[in-house]
C-alpha cells in the first residue's frame, strides 16, 4: 500500500543563472503548501523584500490539490524560483501476501491477549462503518477457514474453536 506524496522541486535563479535546486516530499498537500509559502517568506525576508504577490493570491498553492504536476513562478528582487510539483495518489490496493504478512507480524510482536482487546477496541472507534462491516465478513471466512484447516497441536486450538463457531453460524 502506498501513501499519497507530492513531490516539490524549488529550482533558485539568480541574475538569470542556476544557483541552486532543492527536491522535498511531502504526503499532505497542505504539508507541501506550508512549506512553500515558509520558504519563500523566508527567502523574501532574508533580502529585504515584501511578500511576493504571487503569496498573496495563492492561486497556484491551491493547484496543488487539484493539478497533478505542474509549475510556477515566483520573482523576489534579481532572484527567480521556479517551483515544481509532482502529486503521486495514494495506492490503496493492499495485496493478499500482504494482508497475510501484517496479519502475522501483528500476532507474532509479543502482544498479548488484552493487546488483542485494545486494538479490537480502537477499531470499533476509528474504522469507518462500511470498513468494520467488511472486516466482519472477512472474520467469517477466516473462522470458516480455520474450521476447516489442516492442524496440529500448534494450532488445534484454533481450528477446534473455529469450528464451532462456524456450526453455530451455520445454525442461524
Amino acid at each position: 500500500m502506498k501513501k499519497q506524496r507530492i513531490i516539490i522541486s524549488v529550482t533558485e535563479l539568480s541574475c538569470g543563472a542556476f544557483d541552486a535546486q532543492h527536491i522535498h516530499s511531502f504526503e499532505e498537500p497542505g504539508e507541501a503548501k506550508s512549506f512553500i509559502k515558509g520558504y519563500l517568506f523566508k527567502e523574501a525576508a532574508a533580502m529585504g523584500e515584501s511578500t511576493p504577490n504571487e503569496l498573496s493570491s495563492t492561486s497556484f498553492l491551491e493547484r496543488l490539490w487539484y493539478d497533478k504536476e505542474g509549475s510556477a513562478t515566483v520573482d523576489l528582487g534579481t532572484n527567480r524560483y521556479v517551483i515544481g510539483w509532482l502529486s503521486e495518489p495514494a495506492d490503496g490496493h493492499v495485496s493478499d501476501e500482504e494482508v497475510i504478512e501484517v496479519l502475522e507480524s501483528f500476532v507474532n510482536s509479543g502482544r498479548a491477549r488484552g493487546n488483542y482487546d485494545a486494538v479490537a477496541q480502537q477499531s470499533t472507534v476509528v474504522m469507518h462503518r462500511y470498513c468494520i462491516n467488511e472486516l466482519w465478513k472477512f472474520v467469517k471466512s477466516l473462522v470458516k477457514a480455520f474450521s476447516v484447516m489442516r492442524f496440529d497441536e500448534r494450532n488445534q486450538t484454533a481450528h477446534d474453536e473455529a469450528a464451532s463457531v462456524q456450526y453455530y453460524m451455520e445454525g442461524l
